[in-house]
């Protein structure tokens, strides 16, 4: 699920797999070419000519609306199974002040909108269950994030991402070292 996240993520930030489907010649080295994106649905209608591309010069790039309603689908569902996998007390320490459990699960299940800033931690968070599920089980993945670690300075996981952790911040992105060490380390 994560994977096509950040497939879809990709799209919405303008990074399309872009194939031509119509390229009707108007003369002169001209022609309007329709593309469509083959993993979002997105279409765009540009001019061609002497071999470059003026990208959107006839019609912009439009997206599907489903594209947003996926993406905001899959970022409810990773959040539900994090609250899950975590449980409640933990997600709510790990995600900040703010997300209560009862909140938490109200974003989950559609009745509120997830912000960016909660998106970007459940995507991060996702990302760090799913290299430490190769090696554990739930219980072992909820112990992972309470053990104290010598990489962060005798901190736990839940430790050092406070109310105010940025995933792509330093500390954060030891955590997610240590968790992708665990599924890439050879079986003994």
């Amino acid at each position: 699920m994560l994977k096509l996240l950040e497939t879809l993520e990709s799209c919405l930030g303008g990074k399309h797999n872009l194939v031509e489907i119509l390229e009707v010649n108007v003369g002169f080295d001209t022609s309007h070419v329709a593309r469509w994106c083959r993993r979002c649905g997105s279409a765009v209608v540009d001019v061609d000519y002497d071999g470059r591309t003026n990208a959107g010069q006839i019609m912009k790039m439009r997206s599907p609306e489903f594209l947003k309603q996926a993406i905001a689908a899959i970022h409810r569902q990773l959040l539900g199974e994090l609250v899950t996998t975590l449980r409640a007390d933990r997600a709510n320490r790990l995600f900040g002040r703010g997300y209560a459990e009862a909140a938490l699960m109200q974003k989950a299940a559609g009745r509120a909108p997830i912000s960016e800033e909660l998106a970007a931690k459940v995507r991060f968070l996702a990302t760090v269950v799913r290299h430490l599920e190769g090696g554990y089980d739930n219980e072992g993945v909820c112990a992972w994030f309470e053990r104290p670690r010598v990489q962060l300075g005798g901190r736990s996981p839940v430790q050092v991402l406070t109310e105010s952790w940025d995933p792509a911040g330093k500390d954060a992105q030891s955590i997610l070292e240590l968790a992708r060490s665990l599924s890439s380390s050879p079986a003994t």
